[in-house]
């Protein structure tokens, strides 16, 4: 029971949520800084790194010029030697080369004599063990002679390979007949490099343009091949070291050597196709970026123990008026309204929820009142809907025509309780006064209006004879009622004299009858006019008809056609029109039967929009 007190109370969810939303963004933002930190302190050392191989470029660009400019000094030399004596003097080249083969950055001073068969050989060195050595092995005289700058990395006799700085000696026909040279051994070089700057445990080393170590300051590393690769094996073959390009740092890469990772970054070797490789163990910067972190995690987690003791207990004090208010709440709830909430000197903002709760249970309790008063005033107001419904059917003509040899039949259904529509008829001797309108809007205004305008029509059909008078008087009278309130009725007005069968017809804004001939074909019946109300008119159109035997005619207002289904479509005037002439009838109510059938297949009982009334007439 405590527990599930203490896990539901309203102290453990402030806890829970302190933790989900202070605390874990906390350590969501000291991994993003972690990561953050790393990369820039990644940057940096290999911004360092690119730093110190500029360096090692710088050293070697002076080495390589300083040397090259050594060499054509003992060219001068040697060349004025010639121009003395006639031909280079080996015994002088001897002593010239060891005199100066003291170089601290060289490994030997050497003179290479082309003998007739294109053979380099060594004449005279400072390095004893050059001499008479055959160099065309190395590099032929045919290579020095491609070469631009005359510096370049080749296999060395003696000390595996070094970088050769050379200049050849011509004689007077420009042919080479020698060539002054001197070696700085890659193994001597890299020790060199690796003097130019101060980096923990950096390794230097000289690799040809297929990845082959050919000197490193860590001996085991030469004659390995460094191989650019996507993803790291976990057995790479004994002779490749695997390197990966690091994706956030230009020209940076690591690779796996005895299980650890170093960092590596190349440079070009000036004037040759090598590069110079360093390496840096990955561990070497990141002792600093650890210690940061553990600082910032010891943190978050005092934050976490505090806040979450502090808040807890605080919690719990402040939520002493949110119960109370809770209990007031559930006697409301079960219907007891004279429970109020009582402040709380720590209740703050509750105190004023409670405050607005009471004022709420108040104003509950005169709702209530007032609600029964608006439904005794709705059921009233229903009652007096129902009797203006049964008002109007009792106004509007019940049963069939009968008059002549005229059949007929009627659909009338309201889109609320009471329509905006009205049909009538009035027989008076040989002719039979029609009528269907569809008064503005719907329900009880357009009800109002609509049998207004009947009940002028039927005064002024008893009077006149003329449909066009008929027609003009209601006009004028029901625009002196309507006066400026915007109100208008459609209708249409037809007089059938049944000895002549002639039907004078007018329309006042309203839509075309269809009159479906007993031959089968179909006509509309088309006259223009304006609504009733729009304004006063000094005459009409009317048109007149001939109607034969087996004749329907089809009045309806615009609720028909403008019936929707659920996509929003209408029923349509031309769907009427397909079922007059296309289906099977012989009598006004079959018609009408299957024009409801139709209307109800296409609205699926979608809610009626507006009033739909039928009148259908058969001759």
């Amino acid at each position: 029971m405590f527990k599930k007190k203490l896990f539901g109370s309203l102290a453990f969810r402030v806890l829970f949520s302190s933790i989900i939303f202070i605390v874990t963004p906390l350590i969501f933002y000291a991994l993003y800084m972690y990561e953050a930190g790393y990369r820039e302190k990644l940057n940096d050392v290999f911004t360092e790194m690119h730093l110190y191989q500029k360096d090692q470029v710088n050293l070697i660009k002076q080495i390589e010029s300083s040397n090259l400019n050594f060499l054509k000094a003992i060219h001068e030399l040697i060349v004025l030697i010639q121009e003395q004596s006639g031909k280079a003097s080996l015994n002088k080249i001897d002593r010239l080369l060891k005199n100066f083969g003291t170089e601290e950055n060289l490994s030997a001073l050497f003179y290479l004599t082309v003998n007739k068969d294109s053979l380099l050989i060594c004449t005279n060195s400072s390095l004893k063990e050059y001499e008479n050595v055959n160099f065309t092995p190395y590099f032929d005289l045919s290579y020095i002679k491609s070469i631009y700058d005359n510096i370049f990395i080749s296999k060395d006799p003696v000390f595996g390979h070094s970088l050769f700085i050379t200049v050849p000696i011509k004689n007077s026909s420009l042919e080479i007949i020698g060539i002054a040279g001197a070696s700085i051994a890659l193994s001597k070089l890299v020790n060199k490099l690796d003097t130019v700057r101060t980096l923990y445990d950096a390794n230097v080393s000289i690799v040809d343009d297929q990845g082959s170590i050919l000197a490193s300051t860590a001996i085991k590393r030469v004659h390995k091949k460094f191989i650019e690769v996507s993803s790291f094996h976990p057995k790479p073959p004994k002779e490749f070291i695997p390197m990966k390009q690091l994706p956030s740092v230009n020209e940076g890469y690591e690779f796996y050597l005895e299980g650890k990772k170093r960092f590596l970054t190349s440079i070009d070797l000036p004037a040759t196709t090598a590069k110079i490789v360093l390496t840096i163990p990955s561990s070497s910067f990141l002792t600093k970026l650890y210690k940061s972190f553990s600082e910032l995690a010891s943190l978050l987690v005092f934050i976490l123990i505090f806040g979450a003791i502090t808040s807890f207990i605080l919690t719990i004090r402040f939520t002493k008026p949110l119960n109370e208010l809770h209990q007031v709440m559930k006697y409301v709830g079960q219907g007891d309204l004279n429970h109020q909430f009582h402040k709380d000197p720590l209740g703050f903002e509750i105190n004023l929820l409670g405050e607005q709760f009471n004022q709420m249970v108040i104003s509950l309790g005169n709702y209530i009142e007032e609600v029964k008063k608006e439904r005794a005033f709705k059921e009233a107001y229903q009652k007096e809907l129902q009797i203006g419904k049964e008002i109007q059917a009792s106004l509007l003509p019940t049963g069939i025509i009968d008059f002549h040899d005229v059949q007929s039949a009627i659909y009338f259904q309201p889109a609320k309780e009471v329509a905006g529509d009205f049909y009538d008829w009035m027989q008076k001797k040989d002719n039979l006064f029609i009528t269907i309108a569809d008064g503005v809007g719907k329900g009880i205004s357009g009800c109002l209006y609509a049998f207004d305008l009947r009940s002028t029509l039927r005064a002024c059909e008893t009077i006149y004879d003329d449909l066009s008078e008929i027609t003009i008087k209601t006009n004028a009278i029901f625009c002196e009622d309507t006066k400026e309130t915007g109100s208008f009725v459609t209708a249409f007005l037809a007089k059938y004299h049944a000895p002549t069968k002639e039907l004078s017809y007018i329309n006042c804004g309203h839509n075309y009858p269809i009159l479906k001939r007993g031959k089968g074909y179909i006509e509309r019946l088309e006259t223009s006019g304006i609504a009733f109300g729009v304004e006063s008119f000094d005459s009409v159109e009317m048109k007149k008809i001939n109607l034969e035997p087996n004749d329907f005619i089809i009045f309806y207002t615009d609720g028909l056609t403008d019936a929707q289904n659920k996509d929003r479509k209408l029923f349509s005037e031309k769907r009427l029109i397909n079922i007059i002439e296309t289906a099977s009838y012989n009598t006004p109510e079959d018609l009408i039967k299957l024009i409801n059938l139709e209307i109800s297949l296409f609205t699926k009982q979608t809610d009626q929009y507006d009033d739909i009334t039928i009148l259908i007439l058969k001759i």
